[in-house]
């Protein structure tokens, strides 16, 4: 007999001198002296300050934690440490982002589009940020003449294709810094014809450049 089913047994079993089975009798003591449980469960929390730095990052348990431009250089947030996670908060106590602490292994997703933006606005702190070393090699290429076109090509082709993507146009022999060739090859190859307006058409062949031609060509082409 399994100790759980010794236990059943005993339950209905009568006090010896209140007479009544002891399953009624822990139901009365449940009633009178015991607490409910809450219907939301407890989580445990330390809460901490941090200062933004000037790279719109945090420093906490022994981590750099990006914002992603929510939260301007100088200014405190308060984060509350889970045993999983890291949420900080805004002054006025609103959740604006939540990360896994650096020990559980797992990582956090990155938006690329925010991140590129955010560098926009300060190039030189591209070399400074920790998302740098995040990206594949070939696009960390930042030369200081060309550092600003490149990041607006960036954060355009990071909102409509993933990085994996990206990182093979750039790999492509007489791609690497022709944004325009790169622009029209990843259209061609993942089917997006989104392009930036600053980019002057020059592949398609003469006669078929004019707006009212590019529906024909694109069906000679057996693009839909």
């Amino acid at each position: 007999m399994h100790f759980s089913e010794q236990a059943e047994q005993d339950r209905r079993r009568r006090h010896y001198t209140k007479q009544r089975r002891i399953e009624e009798l822990w139901r009365d003591d449940e009633v009178r002296h015991l607490l409910q449980l809450p219907a939301e469960p407890f989580e445990a929390f330390r809460l901490q300050a941090a200062v933004v730095n000037k790279y719109g990052e945090i420093r906490i348990d022994e981590a750099t934690i990006p914002l992603h431009g929510q939260a301007a250089p100088g200014t405190e947030v308060m984060v509350q440490l889970y045993w999983d996670r890291l949420a900080i908060l805004n002054h006025r106590h609103e959740p604006m982002l939540t990360v896994p602490r650096p020990y559980t292994g797992r990582s956090a997703d990155i938006p690329w589009p925010q991140v590129f933006a955010n560098w926009l606005r300060k190039p030189r702190s591209v070399t400074h940020s920790q998302f740098l070393r995040m990206l594949p090699v070939s696009l960390q290429s930042y030369e200081p003449d060309i550092r600003k076109e490149r990041l607006q090509a960036l954060h355009h082709w990071s909102t409509v294709y993933a990085l994996e993507q990206i990182e093979e146009a750039l790999n492509v022999h007489g791609l690497e810094q022709d944004v325009s060739r790169i622009t029209a090859f990843l259209g061609m190859k993942h089917g997006k014809r989104d392009v930036p307006v600053t980019w002057r058409e020059t592949l398609s062949p003469p006669g078929t450049r004019m707006d009212n031609y590019l529906e024909r060509y694109d069906r000679l082409m057996g693009v839909m």
